[in-house]
């Protein structure tokens, strides 16, 4: 096959990858809608102006709260598949499907971390700092059998 197909195909694998990955973190960590400001109106003041309840606002930080504890463990499981595919591919022979799923890899591993980048998971820079360690392992390797 030639450059340009071969290309086609890698970008394809990965970026097949890159969305399967985000589609189950956000099957395995689903959101919900947040219910808040249906469950406390808004109310008049004396004035006439319309003033959200402190319940409502209580209960949005609670729900934010959540979320970014969600982002975390997206985060985290976006890292540990990551960590997983580039590990094997130390292992393997680099073709055009394990060039895919390493480039892949790579970029659910960066779009990640953009996207959850408030969750402020420790975890997650841990894993950020291996995918890195096992990206370096895997291309000396590779650049030291060519």
């Amino acid at each position: 096959m030639n450059k340009v197909t071969n290309f086609i195909l890698i970008a394809l694998i990965a970026i097949l990858f890159t969305s399967l990955v985000f589609y189950a973190a956000n099957l395995f960590f689903n959101q919900d809608r947040n219910s808040c400001w249906e469950s406390y109106p808004e109310k008049m003041d004396l004035n006439g102006n319309y003033v959200q309840p402190e319940e409502a606002n209580i209960c949005n930080m609670a729900y934010l709260n959540s979320q970014d504890k969600l982002n975390e463990y997206r985060l985290i499981l976006i890292g540990i598949v990551a960590l997983i595919v580039i590990g094997t591919m130390i292992f393997l022979s680099f073709g055009i499907f394990q060039q895919g799923l390493f480039y892949g890899s790579i970029l659910s591993s960066i779009i990640a971390n953009i996207a959850y980048f408030n969750s402020k998971s420790i975890i997650g820079f841990i894993l950020a700092v291996l995918i890195l360690a096992e990206i370096g392992l895997l291309i000396s390797k590779k650049y030291k059998n060519n």
